[in-house]
């Protein structure tokens, strides 16, 4: 997906549900707080934004049953300068509004107008905070976490405010010099050896076919495999599987459903076939010059000690670098699989926004809780430690 998403649609004017104005610095601005769609379609037009804040996303979980709530900042000539796409949720007795999609949501960026985005100042956005209590004063919390600082050379104004540093990190592989380049500085010869091994291995159990879902029928099939792939690997690991939820399944059989017969390709599905058997798959976006791999699993057979996921990564980051992608990013989160290619690391942050007392009160231990996942993830000793605890305490339930 292009950083600036030009769209062609000729959409009927939105129904605004609630708003209020106010001046800023000299300047008439209006606030809008709605669950209008074709409104936040409206507003991409001329916007940068994450792909998880595309409309495409967003339709996928409203369909899937989030509650959709899109506060809006508009200038005096009716255009919109920022929209945010939140899902809001209830939980221990607040409500919160968060990035729809919340812990698959990742590298978020809120849709901006790029001509417009340095006009989002910090009293603009505290602004529209307070017209977001005035106007749904139901919601108690508003969180926005794993943000990215820049895009498109644009800042994120969100970075202007009040803010913390994620638990999580996204590690990349720059892909500007070549494939050929990549491979010399993260291995080099013995990643080599190792992607020979894996072809004559995988060649003796049967064909091999490295694939992108195009068909309805292949969609379905690799969805259902990655479905059952997460479930085994988080049962095994000792970790609540985020995929499991009905609403998740929902929104991403209906999001990668759709993405074929999108205007732009946004999301697809690529899976490395072995012997009549999908062994590993990999679901991307497509983010400007950057591929990003929003998750992957792999089969636990025969196979897996001569790990088809890492042969279908050597293929699919070779396929992007000939494409002319600059960056394959592997998302959120350290593991020693993306070590293996990675000479990127950037770090996120987020922004928690209490709208009200007890919102306040509640801000005080979820940031208490952020910095001490924080700090438990940057002592990799005593992160391994916990991960094994975990394990150990699942099995016994």
């Amino acid at each position: 997906m292009a950083d600036i998403a030009f769209r062609e649609d000729a959409l009927s004017a939105p129904r605004i549900l609630r708003r209020r104005s106010c001046v800023i610095s000299g300047a008439r601005w209006d606030f809008r707080v709605d669950s209008e769609l074709n409104a936040y379609d409206r507003a991409s037009q001329f916007a940068i934004f994450a792909p998880p804040q595309s409309p495409e996303w967003v339709e996928a979980w409203v369909e899937a049953g989030s509650e959709l709530v899109i506060p809006r900042i508009h200038a005096s000539d009716g255009s919109c300068v920022l929209a945010l796409a939140l899902e809001t949720t209830r939980r221990r007795g607040l409500r919160i509004a968060r990035f729809v999609g919340n812990r698959h949501s990742n590298a978020n960026f809120p849709m901006c107008s790029y001509s417009a985005i340095e006009r989002i100042k910090p009293e603009l956005l505290q602004a529209l905070f307070e017209a977001i209590s005035a106007l749904r004063p139901d919601i108690d919390l508003l969180t926005f976490e794993r943000m990215s600082w820049a895009r498109a050379g644009k800042r994120n104004p969100f970075a202007e405010i009040e803010h913390r540093p994620s638990a999580d990190i996204t590690l990349a592989t720059d892909l500007s010099a070549g494939f050929d380049a990549v491979v010399a500085r993260t291995g080099g010869s013995s990643k080599l050896k190792k992607y020979r091994r894996q072809v004559r291995k995988f060649n003796e159990t049967g064909d091999v076919r490295i694939f992108t879902a195009t068909t309805p029928a292949e969609i379905e099939r690799i969805l259902n495999e990655f479905l059952t792939m997460k479930a085994q690997r988080f049962a095994a690991q000792g970790i609540a599987d985020p995929f499991a939820p009905d609403t998740v399944q929902l929104a991403f059989r209906k999001l990668f459903r759709d993405a074929p017969h999108g205007q732009i390709k946004l999301f697809t599905l690529d899976a490395i076939e072995i012997g009549g058997k999908i062994r590993a798959i990999a679901g991307h976006s497509h983010d400007g010059d950057r591929l990003i791999c929003d998750f992957c699993a792999f089969s636990n057979d025969e196979l897996s000690a001569h790990s088809p996921g890492s042969f279908l990564f050597f293929e699919t980051i070779r396929k992007a670098a000939e494409q002319g992608y600059r960056i394959y990013d592997f998302s959120v989160g350290d593991e020693p699989y993306k070590r293996h290619w990675a000479d990127i690391e950037t770090e996120l942050f987020d922004v928690v926004v209490p709208l009200n007392m007890k919102g306040r009160i509640a801000a005080t231990g979820l940031q208490a809780s952020y910095s001490a996942k924080r700090w438990l993830k940057s002592q990799p000793r005593l992160w391994d430690q916990a991960k094994r605890m975990r394990k150990l305490l699942r099995g016994k339930k």
